[in-house]
């Protein structure tokens, strides 16, 4: 009866066993697009990506876009039927793109040039300053807009 009883508790830990998942990712930055790739997880059913600006994915390899330079934590948790596991890296985000217009109003027709721009914060703020300064000269209406 004994040995009956071992062979029920080993098949039952052997068959029931679900061995843990390894959470495990690589990312490249361009600009302010991440690519990420959660291939090198292991034993996994499940994805939950944290990009740390508050918005997340389910995907294996999810391609996010930053709205602003900075330094973002991000998390990558892989689960399966009993198990989860995560892992968490920083990524700086250091360069931005974007497009300035300037739009001029003369008479009854309006003129409207956009130039779109990417760099780092220092080059942004001043291509912004150099731009502004240009469409002010021209009695113009100067935005930009980063994405």
């Amino acid at each position: 009866m004994n040995k009956l009883l071992a062979f029920a508790f080993l098949s039952l830990f052997l068959f029931n066993c679900t061995p843990k998942p390894e959470a495990c990712f690589t990312f490249s930055i361009s600009n302010q697009v991440v690519q990420f790739d959660g291939n090198c997880s292991d034993n996994e059913d499940e994805y939950l990506w944290n990009f740390g600006d508050n918005t997340t994915s389910t995907i294996v390899n999810p391609e996010h876009t930053y709205a602003a330079i900075g330094t973002y934590s991000v998390t990558l948790e892989v689960k399966n039927k009993k198990h989860s596991k995560s892992e968490t890296k920083t990524i700086a985000i250091t360069k931005a793109c974007g497009t300035c217009t300037c739009k001029v109003v003369s008479g009854s027709a309006t003129f409207s040039e956009s130039k779109y721009f990417c760099g780092t914060r220092e080059e942004i703020d001043d291509y912004k300053t150099t731009q502004k300064a240009e469409c002010d000269s021209s009695g113009g209406t100067y935005t930009c807009v980063e994405i």
